[in-house]
This record gives C-alpha cells, sequence and structure tokens, in this order.
C-alpha cells in the first residue's frame, strides 16, 4: 500500500515512531549491559556498531515494508522522536539503576578489602 495522501503519511509517521521507540529500547538494553561493568574500549565498540547495524536494517526494513524503500524526511523524523522520547522517559531509570549498582559495588568492594585487612592484621598479628 503506498500513497502520499495524508492519511497514509499520518499512519507511516506513527508507525515510524514505533521503529524509533524500539531501537530505543535496543539501546537502553545495551546501555543495561554497559552499566553492569562491561566498559571495555572494544566491547563498546561492538556494542556501538550492533547497535547501528541492527537499527540500519530494521529501518531499512521498514521503510521497504511500508513505503517501498523510498526515503522520506518525515519518517526519518518520527523515527528519531520515537527513540528520543523512550530515551528521555527511560532515563531516569537508568541512572538510578546506575547509582545503585555503583553503591552496590562499592559496597562490595569496601567489604572485601576490610575482609583482606582482617585477614592480613590476623597474621601480622600472629607473627608477632
Amino acid at each position: 500500500m503506498f500513497g502520499l495522501g495524508v492519511a497514509f503519511q499520518t499512519d507511516v509517521f506513527l508507525k515510524s515512531l514505533g521503529v524509533g521507540a524500539l531501537c530505543g529500547v535496543l539501546f537502553v538494553f545495551l546501555q543495561g549491559i554497559r552499566a553492569l561493568g562491561l566498559r571495555s574500549k572494544a566491547f563498546i565498540f561492538v556494542q556501538d556498531v550492533s547497535f547501528f547495524l541492527i537499527a540500519g536494517v530494521l529501518t531499512f526494513l521498514f521503510l521497504l515494508d511500508v513505503n517501498f524503500g523510498v526515503v522520506r524526511l518525515y519518517i526519518l523524523f518520527g523515527e528519531a522522536v520515537g527513540f528520543l522520547i523512550l530515551r528521555e522517559a527511560t532515563l531516569p531509570l537508568m541512572k538510578s539503576v546506575s547509582v545503585r549498582f555503583d553503591e552496590t559495588a562499592k559496597k562490595r568492594v569496601q567489604k572485601r578489602n576490610d575482609h583482606k585487612s582482617e585477614k592480613t592484621s590476623k597474621k601480622l598479628l600472629q607473627r608477632e
């Protein structure tokens, strides 16, 4: 179904918001993996490349399905808006999860260091 009517364009725009939101879900998922502490340069590079490849293929397939592959600015704009809406909606959640993860990790490291220092002081006391 290919047409240039306002109803068709509105329908395609709303669908492109959904595709953008789907790309946003993928982005948030990858950010969640990154928040777990997997932050090496190679891993980040692989994540970024895979995100852009998946988003590009998703956009291509969407354009092929709804518009016979014809790129229209309002479709790309709809994807960008859908992505940004989802990203901004989940940003506070991601920040709070990241802060909680960092606090938990710091507590665990502190406990481990305290435990190691206790062992070290016991060994030192036993030597004397």
